[in-house]
């Protein structure tokens, strides 16, 4: 899933663009969701939390598309 959502997000400017509206329509801070390499077990623990501080946005915006 992690690697899903930061490929949806990172090749267009346009889906993170609405992806920030969202988070000011829900009134939740935009934080850049960050790659999670499969060779750095360590980096997967930032990239839930991202996502997680995130969910209402990024459910709003996936349910929207």
């Amino acid at each position: 899933m992690v690697f899903k959502v930061y490929n949806h997000f990172s090749v267009f400017t346009v889906r993170t663009e609405n992806l920030k509206e969202f988070c000011k329509f829900i009134g939740c801070h935009y934080e850049g969701l960050l790659d999670h390499s499969k060779t750095r077990f360590l980096s997967l623990l930032p990239c839930v939390e991202k996502i997680i501080l995130q969910y209402a946005a990024l459910k709003a915006y996936f349910l929207w598309e």
